[in-house]
């Protein structure tokens, strides 16, 4: 077993003491990986509690961790609250959709992919496709294209 990171207390902020691992990898016999992610997504939304495990800094590890397994081929990587599933598709191509849960329009859609997109098209309300424009910029791809509250925006992305 292999610990990524840890859980620690301090009472002067300069010694801090290691309480517990706060992730473990095991490889198992079959040849799987297990993580076992230290917090819990069900807490009342309280600074102290609701953040202790929803927060910029665990996402951002859970993605490492997602990401050094070869099994996160693309996410939402902002703070808005957005619902997304992807999906490989028969034809080749990978197909997202995502769904802002959250209170306020997004302006314009940006997501991590683990490959450089030919094209990207979106699904009309009748049911064709339109080209997106999109640019790269680090990490993330930048999509002209919004995400207004409950109104799903479905992405097929060619590689």
């Amino acid at each position: 077993m292999k610990s990524h990171s840890g859980v620690y207390n301090t009472v002067d902020y300069v010694n801090y003491e290691l309480l517990f691992p706060g992730v473990t990898e095991y490889k198992n016999e079959l040849g799987g990986t297990v993580f076992v992610f230290c917090g819990t997504p069900v807490a009342e939304f309280h600074i102290s509690t609701a953040f202790s495990f929803l927060s910029e800094s665990r996402k951002l590890q859970l993605v490492n961790i997602l990401n050094s397994t070869g099994e996160l081929i693309a996410y939402f990587p902002g703070d808005e609250e957005v619902y997304m599933k992807a999906a490989d598709m028969e034809d080749g191509r990978l197909f997202c959709a995502l769904i802002n849960i959250g209170l306020d329009p997004i302006e314009k859609l940006e997501i991590c992919i683990d490959f450089d997109p030919k094209s990207i098209h979106a699904l009309t309300p009748n049911g064709e496709e339109k080209s997106v424009f999109f640019v790269k910029k680090n990490d993330r791809y930048i999509l002209d294209i919004s995400a207004n509250t409950l109104d799903p925006v479905v992405l097929f992305i060619e590689r």
